[in-house]
């Protein structure tokens, strides 16, 4: 991301997770503020797991279409 914004950090036991605003330009020269929220499971000191949550919608409108087996994969969360 070219600015984070605002970022909440919180950690307990082997989860890390983030609370942040991108603040960008898409290419097209219009604002990509996207909120996400980002958990980290740490391991032995190593990221092991990912999980991110964000406005799928607006992420698609400023960046271009999601492939299909991308699509499929959000409905079945």
């Amino acid at each position: 991301m070219k600015d984070l914004g605002r970022v909440v950090k919180l950690a307990d036991d082997d989860w890390v997770v983030v609370e942040a605003r991108g603040n960008m330009t898409a290419l097209d020269g219009r604002a990509y503020n996207n909120d996400c929220c980002l958990h980290y499971r740490i391991s032995s000191g190593k990221i092991v797991e990912i999980k991110e949550g964000m406005d799928t919608s607006l992420c698609e409108d400023r960046l271009g279409a999601f492939p299909d087996e991308v699509k499929e994969q959000l409905r079945k969360t």
